[in-house]
């Protein structure tokens, strides 16, 4: 359990460091062109990291059960800051979607931290519910309430990526909680004439999917940024062109610094740099499992799966993106992406992660903590 929890703390960083690398690499040109200085989104996203680093720190010394006890004032503050994403003043729009507030100069995406706090709530309410949560009024119905509305308003954003990850997460929390497969199924097939709506009847989400299918059939449109990405991915080869080489980068790809980052990763260190790179990812989720699987309490076990799998289906989902696997969806690349929302409350969520290992029966004192950092 130590060696898993060094890992994650260890693996953590590298992933950020080499987001640190490629946020510069990828947005230094476009940062002098809008801003006069290629140093500007580098910056913002060091001042995100420190923020993070001290919230990553605090939060894997503190006991992860304390999160037990507030999870319901977590999930009501979620759902506060949710709602003054619509209040004129501090709401902002950014791109046609309401998703940002900004309070004396600090801007700061709720959706992000509505994340773990569903993530919290459902572990506390599953360790409450283990022997209802099979029963669908007493024990399935009240989770989804409050899934459906944690997830409906970040969809009014709208958010319509943001709304399905957390939605995924929420149901395998479910199901490895107790819920039957059989209510989850029917559950599922009674959504999906909503879910059909939600894309078929908004042109834009319609738009992305005709172009997961035929990006070539509007290559100076809707397909234009999955060809650009695909681009750069062929461009890169085995060993790419080079670091802060990327052609993709001078004002061709859009989003390179964000949605599209692998791209560029792909682009400029190629296919080894790539692998390499989703290597750590999946050493970083094999440790995180191996912390969940040795978890002895219920809420500290629900809690790290729900995290791990949050990474991890970001990290999937991301990828699937750039190489159009998966329908256009606005998700960053976990701790390598711009984005000052999305790093802070990643590192918070690894730091709740170690302290899970950290807390458990069999740990190692700190008087037999020799080699250890923390």
């Amino acid at each position: 359990m130590k060696k898993n929890t060094i890992r994650v703390f260890f693996l953590t960083l590298i992933l950020i460091g080499i987001g640190m690398i490629m946020i510069f690499s990828s947005s230094g040109l476009y940062a002098s062109e809008l801003f006069a200085d290629q140093y500007y989104f580098l910056k913002k996203q060091l001042m995100s990291f420190f923020i993070g680093f001290i919230l990553f720190l605090t939060v894997m010394k503190v006991d992860y059960r304390q999160y037990k006890k507030i999870s319901g004032s977590i999930l009501i503050f979620a759902m506060f800051l949710l709602l003054l994403v619509f209040i004129p003043g501090i709401g902002k729009t950014v791109g046609g979607a309401r998703r940002w507030i900004h309070v004396f100069g600090f801007g700061f995406q709720p959706s992000e931290f509505a994340k773990i706090a569903l993530i919290i709530y459902l572990a506390d309410y599953l360790d409450k519910k283990k022997d209802k949560i099979s029963l669908f009024w007493n024990g399935l119905c009240p989770a989804l309430f409050i899934v459906g509305l944690l997830v409906g308003m970040v969809h009014l954003q709208p958010d319509f990526g943001t709304m399905v990850l957390m939605s995924a997460v929420s149901i395998l929390m479910l199901f490895v909680g107790g819920a039957l497969l059989r209510y989850l199924g029917a559950l599922f097939i009674a959504v999906l004439p909503a879910l059909y709506l939600a894309v078929w009847n908004v042109p834009y989400r319609r738009q992305r999917v005709m172009t997961f299918l035929d990006p070539w059939n509007d290559p100076g449109g809707s397909g234009y940024q999955v060809i650009q990405s695909l681009v750069a991915l062929g461009s890169g080869g085995l060993f790419g062109v080079g670091l802060g080489q990327s052609r993709q980068k001078l004002f061709y790809l859009p989003e390179a610094h964000t949605d599209f980052i692998f791209s560029i990763i792909g682009e400029e260190i190629g296919l080894i740099g790539s692998l390499s790179i989703i290597v750590i990812f999946l050493y970083l989720f094999w440790n995180g499992l191996m912390i969940v699987w040795n978890t002895k309490d219920p809420f500290g076990y629900y809690l790290g799966l729900g995290i791990v799998s949050l990474i991890c289906l970001q990290t999937f989902i991301h990828i699937g993106v750039v190489t159009n696997s998966l329908p256009p969806k606005g998700i960053p690349l976990p701790f390598i992406s711009f984005g000052g929302s999305s790093l802070v409350i990643n590192m918070i969520s690894m730091g709740i992660l170690i302290s899970i290992g950290k807390h458990q029966p069999g740990y190692p004192s700190k008087r037999r903590r020799k080699l250890s950092t923390f």
